[in-house]
This record gives structure tokens, sequence and C-alpha cells, in this order.
């Protein structure tokens, strides 16, 4: 079983090389653009946690291990995370109506889930 948690410990560490963002802040100057970088509330200081089964044997023709795995993962993230950042001015979209629908899909947010469970195999040669 592997348990254990991943955090940010100081948020100031986080930064955002000035380099990386000039083309973003060039084409769209009001578009406005983060100078410190922030966790996600629901990922940071939370405990995560899978378990699994694995299951191997050796092909007697080619000699090569194959193994059949399945993982679940119980402390798993699932949460609608809604962004920080303001829209472009209205006057930028062609109508009204286009600016409202950006609205209601941004402020929205964006659904944050990682996954349930994996099966999977592998099929390998040692030399």
């Amino acid at each position: 079983m592997d348990v254990g948690t991943t955090f940010i410990l100081r948020d100031s560490q986080l930064k955002v090389q000035p380099s990386a963002l000039e083309g973003i802040r060039k084409d769209y100057p009001w578009f406005p653009t983060p100078d410190k970088l922030r966790a996600i509330a629901v990922t940071n200081y939370r405990p995560r946690g899978s378990t699994g089964i694995e299951v191997q044997v050796v092909l007697p023709v080619v000699n090569a291990p194959f193994r059949v795995f399945y993982g679940y993962n119980f402390l798993r993230v699932n949460a609608t995370v809604i962004p920080p950042q303001n829209l472009p001015p209205e006057s930028l979209f062609p109508n009204h109506a286009t600016w409202e629908d950006a609205v209601r899909l941004y402020f929205q947010g964006f659904h944050l889930e990682d996954r349930k469970s994996r099966l999977g195999f592998t099929v390998a040669r040692t030399f």
C-alpha cells in the first residue's frame, strides 16, 4: 500500500518564469497573467493513497516476464475548481450573448477527478 502526502509548504516559492509569459502578455494584453502561482486548495495538504495487486509469470518461449496489475485509488480527488483569473473585457467578444456564455462556462469551473482504478499489463525482457 502506498500512502503519502504531497503539499506546498510556502506559496512564496511558487513563481512563474517571466520569459514564459512574454508571448501571452504581448498577444493578449488585456488578459491578467499571474506573477505568483497558487496551489489548488483541494489538492494541497491532502493525503493520497492507493493499493493494488500484481501477478507475474515468465513466458516460456521468449523467457520474458509478463505482468498483470490492478490498482485502486481509495483517496482520490473529486472536486470542482473555480479559476481565480478574470475574463477579458466584454468588448472583445462579438456580442453580449457570447460573453454571457463564456462567463457561465468559465465561472462554472472545471472538474478535477483522479482515476478510480487501473488495470494494465507489461511484457519486459531483461538482458
